[in-house]
């Protein structure tokens, strides 16, 4: 149940001791956006489904699978907030990886050409991908990017983010690689490095 009526978001868990798999958990709740949250401590990462049917997250693991007793966020296609029954069945369930990491990565390497790029301070750690997709809309389009997440835990981290249209993003699905601006969003002013991977994706224009 969500308190604010006008707030689509929601805090569901993985109920099961082994992995969940994100494909079978959106098919059988299909008033979620296929597009997940999840809040650490120190940062956060994101994911949502492209259209060649891959997942892109905003750590680059491109994971699939939440990891056993995770708590994820998830959005309601309607907008609405209130109350949300949400389906769990044993076809979710999934070997665990035997590793710590919130979820579990898809082991067939990169689906698609990305720029990743890593904020760090003190131990904190965020991460924004910029993903090339020809056929992505160069604003913000919900399933296609994820919103960037400000959450009042993480006031200090560095969050890193870039611009969808008038939408800072984790993930941002782009046909066009010019001018993209890039941001950071901390109520701490100390110095912050910043790490670039894939910076060949940036030749294509």
């Amino acid at each position: 149940t969500n308190n604010s009526s006008d707030n689509e978001f929601f805090l569901v868990g993985n109920p099961f001791m082994s992995a969940l798999n994100l494909d079978e958990f959106f098919n059988n709740n299909p008033s979620l956006d296929r597009t997940y949250w999840i809040v650490t401590k120190d940062s956060y990462l994101s994911g949502v489904k492209n259209e060649g049917q891959h997942w892109l997250t905003s750590d680059g693991t491109n994971a699939g699978d939440i990891a056993p007793l995770q708590a994820f966020f998830v959005r309601k296609t309607d907008n609405n907030g209130g109350t949300l029954d949400v389906k769990f069945t044993k076809d979710m369930a999934v070997a665990a990886s035997g590793n710590t990491l919130l979820t579990r990565g898809v082991s067939n390497g990169s689906v698609c050409q990305t720029l990743q790029i890593t904020a760090t301070r003190g131990g904190m750690t965020s991460n924004a991908i910029i993903a090339y997709n020809e056929n992505a809309s160069d604003g913000f389009r919900r399933n296609e990017d994820t919103e960037a997440l400000f959450d009042s835990n993480l006031k200090n981290a560095p969050i890193i983010y870039t611009m969808a249209g008038d939408m800072a993003t984790a993930v941002n699905q782009c046909c066009n690689l010019n001018g993209i601006p890039l941001g950071i969003e901390s109520n701490d002013e100390s110095m912050v490095t910043l790490t670039f991977n894939g910076v060949e994706l940036l030749d294509k224009d």
